[in-house]
């Protein structure tokens, strides 16, 4: 039998989880304080970059990138990657039989994402092995030109 070492995110969480509900009122829904923990375990993976709109349709507007989520949690291959505040969000989608697709959301809005045409979409997107909740952390670098929008990160995103 084969023995791998669990990977640190991964065993902090599970001791997170044990040390709550040990300590933290606990209901058959879970334990008090858990879902912030969760929350805090997705949103300080480590990313880092520039996104930045020059027009229509996006508007004009420059973020640095603060966060980002898997697009595991949503159904698809890819990440989403957001300012500091959540406002601005854009998706970096890998499409299995083409070039990866590049949408974005209008700051501030629950509005769909909208794909916009891209001249240059280069990078990589990998799985690291490692599953929070089930949700497959992905890890990697891009870079993308597209109408009115262009970018670069790097991300680790749960």
């Amino acid at each position: 039998m084969q023995t791998r070492p669990i990977p640190a995110r991964a065993l902090a969480a599970t001791i997170a989880w044990s040390a709550c509900c040990l300590v933290l009122p606990c209901t058959s829904s879970g334990c008090a304080g858990y879902q912030e923990f969760l929350e805090d375990q997705t949103d300080t993976a480590p990313t880092a970059g520039t996104i930045e709109a020059s027009g229509a349709p996006a508007g004009v507007w420059t973020f640095p990138v603060g966060h980002c989520a898997s697009g595991m949690r949503e159904g698809f291959y890819g990440v989403t990657l957001m300012s500091e505040d959540k406002q601005h969000a854009v998706r970096i989608v890998r499409n299995p039989i083409g070039p990866m697709t590049v949408a974005f959301r209008a700051p501030g809005s629950n509005e769909e994402y909208v794909a916009v045409p891209c001249r240059a979409v280069v990078g990589s997107m990998r799985g690291t092995g490692t599953r929070i909740n089930g949700v497959a952390v992905l890890s990697g670098d891009v870079r993308f030109s597209c109408e009115n929008l262009r970018g670069a990160a790097r991300f680790t995103c749960s």
